[in-house]
């Protein structure tokens, strides 16, 4: 403690002796200690201090992280603020798809290249498995279209002609 600090400190406690005393953290109560000396009669903490209670170690550790480093004071500046169009979101989304698609093609290029066969094994298993997804979604569009379910009709397909 610096000793202008100590000063403060000393006037604060020969002021509120035996009284509690609240260590405040950027608006947080980290700690409520009741100011006690050492002695009866006491002039000077000199700058020191304890605080004594029912704590476990981790508290106490933690306590002391918390008073020993305590809060940084820090101002934030706003230096830029910038306003992003639509399309250069858009741009964005396209070039982060791309890099996807890009980035899993050189996976599966690397995986064909390491594992050689079992690799195209795998790589056409990927895609006959996607493949019979989309077939089975069209499916069963068609299928819903074809024998809408009772009472719907075919006023809720909507069918577009040239």
């Amino acid at each position: 403690m610096t000793s202008s600090g100590s000063a403060a400190w000393d006037s604060v406690a020969q002021a509120n002796f035996h009284a509690m005393v609240g260590i405040d953290l950027d608006g947080v109560v980290e700690s409520a200690p009741i100011i006690q000396p050492g002695q009866s009669a006491f002039s000077s903490f000199g700058g020191n201090g304890q605080i004594s209670g029912n704590f476990t170690e981790k508290t106490a550790k933690d306590l002391a992280l918390v008073l020993q480093y305590g809060s940084l004071p820090v101002t934030l500046q706003r230096l830029t603020s910038e306003t992003v169009s639509p399309s250069l979101g858009r741009s964005s989304l396209r070039a982060g798809l791309i890099a996807g698609i890009g980035g899993l093609l050189l996976v599966l290029l690397y995986m064909i290249a390491y594992y050689r066969i079992r690799g195209g094994v795998v790589l056409s298993g990927l895609l006959l498995d996607r493949g019979t997804l989309v077939g089975d979604r069209l499916l069963l569009r068609t299928h819903e279209w074809a024998h809408p379910r009772p009472g719907r009709g075919y006023r809720h397909h909507r069918v577009d002609r040239d």
